[in-house]
């Protein structure tokens, strides 16, 4: 059964270059369109694109034409008075005149908002992808770094701990279950405190975990690093499976435990794992047999009044030491009389390790179990392959028999038949030069007639995912930056392409995608995104063995008007520094290579990620560097949003030394020029000694004047021949409303009467 991605089907990518703009800021955004087969037949196709606003008004709406490649962009100017929130560009097919099916879209969001000025990490003094960590002696690591390369020195560094209690489950182990006896019932949160980053940056949160009872936690750790002398604050977690245990053991069974026939044949695999999820021997241990009872007993109610209440009872039958062995221990569940019991797995101190609970029921007395399941074991030689690979097959059925294999996806790519005389065999199959992406290694297995297992099921099947190498569809882009620059000088970004194309280049202020959470491009992860198994089996087996049908039926396949807007707008708003964001546009690109320039705004100080898409009729590339621009000073202002007239306040500027030679104890003159806005209380000159490499904060007192609107503060700092400057906007505004008085009155012989 086909899932309606068809060879003809279009698809289509849409990107934008930050995801996150301010009103008043041009959005960006690349399409790439395809077909599902890949076809160059896709460029000078009519489309129409509608991009709609936070209210889901359509702003714009434009009848396209597919540019060469499949590849187009498409750019949005917003006004100052654009309403914030989600908007989103919806790509359509054009079907008799018009827009019929979506083919992709994209969602950005304009928003008020500071780009990031650091970016932090947070690590744990011990962590374990897999597995747990203990918690003694278990502390936080906190980095922050400014976003112009350098540590964030004396920095302070707040944290938060949550305790959320974790039932062990491990991905390597996921046919396991594992329990604690320290799980914790409740969770707990609470704060770590306040730290300072030393001169690399750095800062310890200590958690502290021996101060709680011995259990079992997923533990998250939050931290915020904020600005020297200011309140913004950048921030990072991370998250780890904590347990003081030293392994825990776990079991599989090799069938259903809530109802096992009476002298059926049942067991459990028993397995030890320390914490990095590495199976351990142990030994001295015991495995307790205990009969589940549930008996009624009279009891005191809280009112004073009796009442017959059951009760479960354990009762012990036996018990026998146990060892673990490095491969795992198989133990043999007793089922020769009907009722409900625990094996309890317990440590030379008596404590609980694993329990296993089962029933035996007791209306049938047969010789074999007829619950089992007939599971086929279907093992690839590896998970990833090319077009015209051969995949090797383990197959381990139940039985011996005649089965079939097929890769499978949308439709039956390839199959072919086997037979084997034993239950294990090994067959390969060759991959579909035409199939890419990733698909489906399904077998089939009947039971030979003449096989004496009659009491499972006659058919077993097996599926197994594989992905296949996108190479034919990589176009290698190469990308070169400067890695390091300065504001206001021009950038020259070179890029080239393995075959020729067409593509985009952009640089964009990291301090916005952080912000954003923006991710790079990515066009073959959704063009060849996993895919659901599509295809329907259906068998007349059950025809031919009618009492299996039962058995058969849980079979399942895998897998408003703006000028209005305008004049209400904010008379006081603050200037804001012009955006560090680069769109080249599509440019030609190829083995022979090109340039693109970008001019660094004089006020950034930062880093930029400079990325690049490229298409053509068969194949897409991306690329990203890093460019960090430093200035000879990097001046990092920490101002108000808003004030009032009659207000005093005090701003704090960061000055950061990079001028190279200047060494220890640098006397580096910072100045700031105020709007006729505000008043200098005290000194507008001030003089720091700061080393080389190193930051520190100057100080500067101010009082508001009775003007408002859109005021600025222009910092300078000076040492010899080298200078930086900086500009911070400020609203002033009326401390209250300004508040209009309407009378009304009436026109009598000339007069007015109010």
């Amino acid at each position: 059964v086909d899932d309606a991605m068809d060879a003809g089907k279009l698809q289509a990518y849409l990107f934008s270059d930050r995801g996150l703009y301010r009103p008043g800021e041009e959005m960006r955004f690349g399409m790439i369109v395809r077909t599902a087969d890949w076809s160059p037949r896709v460029a000078g196709l009519p489309l129409e694109l509608e991009l709609t606003d936070a209210r889901g008004i359509a702003v714009r709406r434009e009848r396209i034409r597919v540019g060469a490649g499949g590849f187009d962009e498409f750019r949005h100017a917003t006004a100052e008075s654009s309403p914030t929130g989600d908007y989103t560009l919806n790509l359509y097919t054009v079907k008799d005149g018009e827009p019929d099916a979506q083919i992709g879209s994209a969602i950005v969001r304009v928003a008020e908002f500071l780009p990031d000025r650091m970016r932090m990490t947070v690590q744990l003094t011990s962590e374990a992808a897999e597995g747990w960590v203990s918690p003694q002696g278990l502390k936080a690591r906190v980095n922050l770094q400014n976003l112009f390369g350098t540590p964030a020195e004396n920095r302070r560094v707040s944290g938060t701990m949550t305790l959320a209690p974790q039932f062990p489950a491990f991905a390597a182990y996921r046919d396991y279950r594992f329990t604690d006896p320290h799980l914790a019932k409740e969770g707990l949160a609470e704060s770590l405190g306040e730290v300072q980053t030393n001169d690399r940056g750095e800062a310890e949160l200590d958690l502290d975990l021996a101060r709680f009872a011995r259990a079992t936690w997923r533990v998250q750790v939050i931290a915020q690093g904020f600005e020297a002398d200011g309140g913004r604050a950048v921030s990072a977690g991370t998250t780890q499976l904590v347990s003081a245990m030293p392994y825990l053991v776990g079991y599989k069974a090799d069938g259903d435990l809530a109802f096992v026939h009476r002298g059926a044949e049942r067991s459990v695999d028993l397995v030890a794992v320390d914490p990095r999820l590495q199976r351990a021997r142990v030994s001295e241990l015991t495995v307790v047999r205990m009969e589940r009872r549930f008996v009624s007993m009279l009891t005191t109610q809280a009112n004073g009044t009796l009442r017959y209440e059951t009760r479960r009872r354990d009762v012990e039958l036996d018990r026998k030491p146990l060892v673990i062995a490095d491969t795992g221990t198989r133990q043999r569940l007793a089922t020769d009389t009907p009722g409900a019991f625990t094996y309890v797995v317990r440590d030379a101190a008596g404590l609980e390790l694993a329990r296993i609970d089962y029933t035996v029921a007791g209306a049938a007395n047969l010789a074999r179990s007829m619950d089992r399941n007939a599971e086929l074991q279907l093992t690839l030689d590896r998970r990833d392959y090319r077009a015209g690979d051969e995949i090797e097959l383990s197959i381990v059925a139940p039985y011996t028999g005649s089965g079939l294999v097929t890769i499978e996806r949308d439709r039956v790519y390839h199959h072919q038949w086997f037979r084997t005389e034993t239950n294990a065999t090994t067959q390969r199959i060759r991959v579909p030069d035409d199939l890419e992406g990733n698909a489906y290694v399904m077998v089939t297995f009947a039971r030979d007639p003449a096989s004496d297992e009659i009491y499972t099921s006659p058919l077993s099947y097996a599926a197994q995912p594989f992905s296949i190498a996108l190479d034919r569809r990589r176009n290698a882009v190469t990308l070169e930056a400067p890695k390091l620059a300065k504001p206001g000088e021009t950038l020259t970004l070179w890029h080239r392409a393995e075959r020729p194309a067409r593509a985009v280049v952009f640089a964009v202020d990291e301090g916005i995608l952080q912000v954003a959470k923006y991710r790079t491009a990515d066009p073959l992860g959704h063009f060849f995104q996993k895919r659901a198994l599509g295809v329907r089996t259906a068998q007349i087996l059950d025809l031919v063995l009618p009492e299996f049908k039962r058995l058969m039926a849980a079979a399942a396949p895998g897998g408003g008007d703006a000028s209005e807007i305008d004049s209400s707008l904010n008379p006081f708003k603050r200037r804001r520094d012009v955006p560090a964001v680069f769109w080249s546009g599509i440019v030609p690109t190829g083995p022979e290579g090109g340039e693109v320039r970008f001019t660094v705004p004089e006020t950034f100080n930062g880093t930029l990620r400079v990325m690049a898409v490229a298409v053509d009729d068969a194949a897409v590339g991306v690329a990203e560097e890093r460019t960090v621009v430093r200035g000879d000073f990097v001046l990092t202002p920490n101002v108000p949003t808003t004030v009032a007239p009659g207000d005093e306040f005090e701003v704090s500027i960061g000055v950061a030394n990079n001028v190279t030679g200047s060494g220890r104890d640098a006397r580096v003159a910072v100045s700031v020029v105020a709007s006729a806005h505000f008043e200098v209380i005290g000194t507008s000159r001030s003089e720091l000694s700061i080393d080389e490499g190193r930051e520190r904060p100057a100080r500067f007192r101010f009082r508001v004047k009775e003007s408002p609107g859109a005021a600025t503060l222009a910092f300078q700092a000076n040492l010899r021949d080298k200078t930086a400057a900086a500009t911070a906007g400020i609203s002033v505004r009326p401390a209250t409303p300004y508040m209009v008085e309407v009378s009304a009155g009436v026109l009598r012989d000339g007069r007015l009467d109010v």
